[in-house]
């Protein structure tokens, strides 16, 4: 299995997780960790998170407030989440104004969900958050989307699907912001290859409108330049609408939190149990890493994984 194929894995798994908790069994049982080797895994993600991962802290904050894996227990969901709060992780603030909002672990707080959501968006970056801040501010009636487009421009660069359509769309159109056909085809065409909702239909549709205006010169120069082979480009992965077992995807979870961060198993060396060093408010050293750089939070984790994903709801 491949580090996107594992990522890709989590980024379906953790939103069931951390988003859809009231779609649950109506037997928790059916949902515990029962078997020696499901524990033991368990175990070892729980050590990871007490660890200071904050990646593996929001996993198990999801599972204690969804009940997936570990008994349903509000108040130890929100002491896990409150760990990755601390680290200063976008996609744990990003979780809290989801779970605000939704009354999911805390009591619902929509004034403070949507504060927290602005915090996620506009300060911490995270893509999923500022497109459903874009979404809240477009102008439905075609006045000026310049702001909300922004949003999308930078969710887009971290790959989120769901902003790159959206923004494409826009772009189109000239739909409160300056027409750009040739840059929405270049949005439309990955998600095209990956067969993103109706972007392969609506490239199409664009490359017809461009040809019957600038010609079939024009637009077999601009297709030729959409498929030169770029760094970063993402292969296709199909993933079907099959629940996978839980298992099996606590095991890729585990799997990808040692592949992308080092962690002892011990003190974290801040003194405040889950608390990373050189994060949120803990200033000391610690063997930990996030992608290639230790310094930035941009590496390449299993959240950044999944605030860089098409969420499959939108």
């Amino acid at each position: 299995m491949t580090m996107r194929h594992q990522s890709y894995l989590l980024i379906m798994t953790i939103t069931a997780l951390i988003t859809f908790t009231s779609s649950a069994s109506d037997n928790p049982n059916d949902r515990l960790c029962s078997d020696t080797v499901c524990q033991q895994q368990l175990s070892q993600l729980l050590d990871y998170a007490q660890a200071g991962s904050p990646d593996a802290q929001i996993i198990v904050a999801g599972m204690f407030a969804s009940g997936e894996g570990l008994e349903r227990d509000d108040k130890r969901a929100r002491r896990y989440l409150n760990f990755a709060l601390r680290n200063g992780h976008p996609t744990a603030w990003y979780t809290y104004a989801v779970w605000l909002r939704e009354g999911i672990a805390f009591e619902r707080n929509l004034d403070k969900s949507q504060q927290i959501l602005q915090r996620a968006a506009e300060q911490l970056k995270h893509p999923q958050a500022q497109y459903e801040l874009a979404l809240q501010r477009l102008d439905w009636q075609g006045g000026d989307n310049n702001a909300a487009a922004l949003l999308l421009e930078q969710a887009a660069a971290e790959q989120h699907q769901p902003s790159r359509y959206l923004l494409a769309q826009l772009l189109a159109a000239g739909y409160g912001v300056p027409a750009d056909r040739e840059r929405a085809l270049g949005l439309f065409y990955p998600l095209a290859q990956r067969d993103y909702k109706q972007s392969l239909k609506r490239y199409q549709q664009l490359l017809d409108e461009l040809e019957g205006d600038a010609g079939s010169a024009a637009v077999a120069a601009i297709t030729e330049r959409l498929q030169a082979p770029r760094n970063g480009d993402v292969e296709v992965i199909v993933v079907s609408g099959q629940r996978m077992p839980f298992e099996q995807m606590l095991d890729a979870m585990i799997e990808v939190v040692e592949a992308t961060s080092l962690y002892t198993g011990g003190s974290t060396g801040s003194g405040i149990s889950g608390q990373v060093c050189g994060q949120g408010t803990s200033q000391c050293s610690i063997i930990y890493r996030r992608g290639a750089d230790s310094k930035k939070s941009t590496g390449f984790t299993v959240l950044d994984a999944l605030q860089r994903s098409a969420f499959s709801k939108f």
